[in-house]
């Protein structure tokens, strides 16, 4: 029998939830589980679809399997509790009141791991803050106008919002922005607009500054592209397609092709030979596209990556590149090791997640003057209402990313 202690958190509203700590001890809520048996991953799964939360809850058994992860921490949000360890204040904050602005619906496993990281960025600062969760379930105007609004009413300091492309146009175009907003999953430059609202902040990477860096390190070789058929799969590959290179092969790779790239190999081989491989694909396509390619014949001269392939998932699927020189632009750096051991500790990672990184870089630049520079975490800034990344080369081993120049 497993016990699961959680901490009690506060629902304030029908839409929103709040999330505060302070240095009382909280009360404590106790989920036991009471069945015999076993429940696998399909079990688990079964519960959750069947929104039989207490028993989910009860019966988790510290899968590592991330979308039962994501709906763990769903399941506690639809309970008004979430695990979280108790934080002690070190005084040097003023009280911070930040909203989490979100289509839950829309942007599937973010929702979980933005609340997570911003609970791990304020509980490693310390100091005392509320945390209210505004749920906008669309990304139409005006469910984001309602909800922005229930943020403001709240007195809300600053918000973070997770959007798709289409929710951060809504907001640069259709929503006056007052308090201040941070979207850390889109860069400014996705957005086809003339003027940029004065209080709206990006903290999305610049995929394509990553693009005309490889295309440089190309230097004028024939490139094969493969793209999966995710949104920033195919946005990466439009922008490849819009620079001056030789694409002599380009292909969408779906899950299932990923898995049996063996069975098309040979097919491939002569556009591999001696050439530049651009990956637009995942971490784990990439990991099995790669672990198939080490029993070809054909070598390509050199491979690259953007962001999208600096990804413990790569890390867990390919442990040899004898015959392989893949190269990947990362723009995460050095990480606080508290910072980074909160994070561990609510199951999110810090050091290969960039959105995660980008959302913890958020809070702290919107804390603003209440940091010294040596109380900050991160050296980035703002540069023009967006988050200013330093892209860098990473060849990748089989064993982890060293960093190449």
């Amino acid at each position: 029998m497993r016990i699961f202690v959680i901490s009690c958190l506060i629902c304030m509203g029908l839409w929103a939830k709040s999330y505060i700590i302070s240095p009382l001890p909280l009360p404590k809520q106790e989920i036991i589980n009471l069945e015999v048996g076993s429940c696998d991953k399909r079990c688990l799964n079964k519960l959750y679809d069947e929104g039989l939360y207490f028993s989910f809850i009860g019966r988790f058994q510290d899968e590592q399997d991330s979308d039962l992860r994501a709906k763990l921490t769903l399941a506690l949000q639809e309970l008004s509790i979430l695990d979280i360890p108790p934080s002690v204040s070190n005084g040097n904050l003023a009280k911070v009141k930040l909203a989490l602005l979100m289509p839950k619906k829309v942007i599937g496993r973010y929702f979980s791991e933005s609340i997570d990281i911003i609970l791990s960025y304020l509980m490693t600062r310390g100091g005392d803050f509320s945390f209210e969760v505004f749920n906008t379930d669309t990304e139409d105007t005006q469910a984001i106008q309602q909800a922005y609004e229930r943020a403001i009413d709240a007195q809300s300091d600053f918000v973070i919002g997770i959007f798709t492309t289409k929710g951060a146009m809504e907001l640069a175009t259709n929503i006056k922005i007052s308090v201040p907003v941070y979207l850390p999953t889109i860069n400014i430059h996705q957005l086809n607009i003339t003027k940029t609202p004065k209080h709206l902040y990006f903290g999305g990477v610049d995929y394509e500054s990553q693009i005309e860096l490889l295309v440089n390190l190309a230097q004028g070789e024939k490139i094969v592209a493969y793209n999966d058929n995710s949104p920033t799969g195919q946005y990466l590959g439009s922008l490849l397609r819009t620079k001056n290179v030789d694409i002599i092969y380009e292909q969408n790779i779906d899950s299932t092709t990923a898995k049996r790239f063996s069975s098309i190999l040979k097919q491939q081989e002569p556009y591999l030979q001696s050439n530049v491989v651009m990956f637009n694909t995942s971490g784990a396509r990439t990991g099995l596209i790669l672990s198939q390619m080490l029993i070809s014949n054909a070598k390509p001269k050199k491979m690259f990556s953007t962001q999208v392939n600096y990804d413990s998932a790569l890390l867990n699927s390919v442990h040899s590149t004898d015959k392989q020189e893949l190269y990947v632009v990362n723009v995460i750096s050095n990480i606080n090791p508290r910072l980074l051991e909160y994070a561990s500790l609510l199951g999110r990672d810090l050091k290969y997640n960039w959105v995660s990184y980008a959302t913890a870089i958020g809070v702290e630049l919107l804390l603003g003057d209440q940091l010294s520079e040596q109380e900050r975490f991160f050296s980035e800034r703002f540069l023009d209402n967006q988050v200013n990344y330093i892209n860098k080369i990473y060849k990748f081993s089989g064993k982890r990313f060293d960093e190449y120049r």
